[in-house]
């Protein structure tokens, strides 16, 4: 091959890469050598079948698999062994032919012949026991007794001890899909239905789709087969959403094979709820729970609320935290920067130390709330003391600048930021320097957010999530739709150890006014940067 035939497959290959990169954030490309072939101009899109791939390449490796995908991408993976562990969620499960291809033909018949399905915008429906009403998201009308094969149907689940006596259901729900159809990701409202959900798959196989509610990104595929019944319980039921992408095709993430759909028809079974629930996902939950999510309006709720979702939250993933806070930001490098050799620092709220460590003439202390973190920025040598941004164990007036980076949305009233913001001014000389940063509310005014980085490829369903002035949500997304949220610190890729951390995150101008209510304050700049309003002032 000629040199100019070799760097012109080079420019091809680059450019192809580069797109990669570019639009598809589910793939990393390595610059080293791996065991995964990337195959252009290969997917369904393109008018290639996986039987096309495997003529192609199995005479090279018999064993080797293959990774495809139905819709969107127009190339296909080649593994020589797959590359991804089925994952499912907590609490869901499949028992593989629970009904008889002889009850599918009679449970078939009887929907069948049925009158009264609705028509919904992606498929029909129809109600035995209650009828599900779709814009309250409850079922308390009555409607049609089950039929007899469904009752049949509830006593094996019972005799099998997949449900107890107890939990018998009194509400089924039939789906009726046409090959491409499916149904928006959704939960099963927790106030309306009680712990397990049930659901028989006929006619066709079909892939089902859970997102985690606290990390749209976090996408795990099932298969339900023919003649299956799903049983949701606990993460899957309450955690997750759940739902059926509109396509023709659906790739089984067990043999990573392709199947194109057929007509199918489900049937879920639930028990309507008569009592609040109770459930330990009260932070998804849609009961309210004595106010206990309720935004906090006295110092007493606040400090409940800031040891379970932030004290307790950060002794948990300190390890973690401390592996991924390292990098300093433009804004607080030319402020530390600026000060005088010398000068006596103190960053409240200084968790692993990072910019206790950096390297520079200054003479610096720190202290965080966390033992944890504590410990961390001890073992790298930093001077640090564990006590509370309320009350800093400092002398007045003694400090020639202070920083607070990231610490003060973490306060979950106003009272209580102010008091956090009262003792930095405490604690500084006249004419001392305080440097303060929090999350802002506005992701969107710079392409380069913070939080956008962290929450790369979300997409933004918010499904459950809408605006609530009460109550904390939890927040997932790459835009936050209210102030005081919860938000998701995954420890691991698949996100299965997850913690969720308070914050109140602040409109534009809003740190701004806080820092001026408070006496001999003087404001000196006030930026956005990287998802974060930074602000910096002097007391006078």
């Amino acid at each position: 091959m000629s040199s100019a035939n070799i760097s012109k497959q080079r420019r091809q290959l680059h450019k192809v890469l580069q797109q990669l990169k570019k639009h598809d954030k589910d793939v990393v490309v390595s610059e080293e050598p791996t065991n995964i072939l990337f195959v252009s101009n290969s997917s369904v899109l393109c008018g290639v079948t996986i039987e096309e791939l495997e003529e192609v390449f199995s005479p090279y490796d018999p064993k080797c698999s293959y990774i495809v995908f139905p819709t969107k991408k127009s190339y296909s993976l080649v593994p020589t062994q797959l590359c991804d562990e089925y994952v499912i969620p907590n609490g869901f499960k499949t028992i593989e032919n629970f009904i008889s291809q002889h009850e599918e033909e009679e449970l078939k018949g009887i929907v069948s012949s049925s009158r009264g399905a609705e028509r919904l915008n992606n498929r029909c429906v129809l109600h035995y026991g209650y009828v599900f009403n779709y814009n309250t998201n409850s079922s308390d009308e009555k409607c049609s007794e089950f039929p007899s094969l469904c009752n049949t149907l509830v006593d094996r689940m019972i005799t099998e001890k997949i449900i107890s006596p107890e939990q018998r259901p009194d509400q089924i729900t039939v789906n009726f899909y046409e090959p491409g159809q499916g149904i928006p990701a959704h939960v099963d409202t927790h106030s309306a239905f009680e712990d397990t959900i049930l659901s028989l798959s006929l006619l066709s196989n079909v892939v089902m789709e859970f997102r985690d509610c606290a990390n749209s990104a976090l996408k795990l595929d099932v298969l339900l087969p023919r003649y299956s019944l799903m049983v949701l319980k606990d993460d899957a039921r309450y955690r997750y959403r759940h739902g059926i992408s509109c396509r023709m095709y659906d790739v089984d993430p067990v043999s990573h094979r392709m199947f194109k759909r057929e007509q199918r028809i489900s049937f879920t079974f639930r028990k309507r709820r008569n009592q609040p629930c109770k459930c330990k996902f009260m932070e998804f939950c849609d009961w309210d729970r004595n106010g206990k999510m309720a935004i906090p309006n006295d110092d007493k709720n606040g400090r409940l609320l800031e040891k379970e979702y932030v004290k307790n939250v950060y002794e948990n993933i300190a390890d973690h935290f401390d592996e991924t806070r390292y990098s300093q930001w433009k804004a607080i490098d030319q402020f530390l920067t600026g000060l005088p050799d010398g000068s006596l620092l103190f960053d409240s709220g200084c968790g692993n130390g990072k910019y206790l460590i950096r390297k520079d003439s200054l003479l610096k202390i720190g202290c965080d709330i966390c033992e944890q973190l504590t410990k961390i920025a001890y073992n790298k040598g930093c001077s640090v003391i564990r006590a509370d941004a309320l009350a800093l164990a400092i002398k007045d007036s003694c400090m020639d600048a202070v920083l607070s980076i990231a610490v003060i949305h973490h306060f979950a009233t106003k009272e209580r930021r102010q008091q956090a913001l009262q003792e930095i001014v405490r604690i500084l000389k006249p004419g001392g320097m305080a440097c303060i940063t929090v999350w802002a509310m506005e992701q969107h005014l710079d392409g380069d957010s913070q939080y956008a980085k962290m929450r790369t490829n979300k997409e933004d369903e918010d499904l459950e999530n809408c605006h609530d002035e009460k109550r904390i949500l939890v927040h997932s997304g790459k835009e936050f739709k209210q102030q005081d949220v919860l938000v998701p610190w995954q420890k691991d890729p698949k996100g299965l150890k997850q913690f969720l951390r308070y914050y109140h995150v602040f409109v534009e101008k809003e740190l701004d006014e806080l820092i001026q209510e408070i006496p001999r304050t003087h404001i000196v700049s006030s930026v956005y940067e990287q998802g974060n309003w930074i602000c910096i002032f002097k007391k006078v």
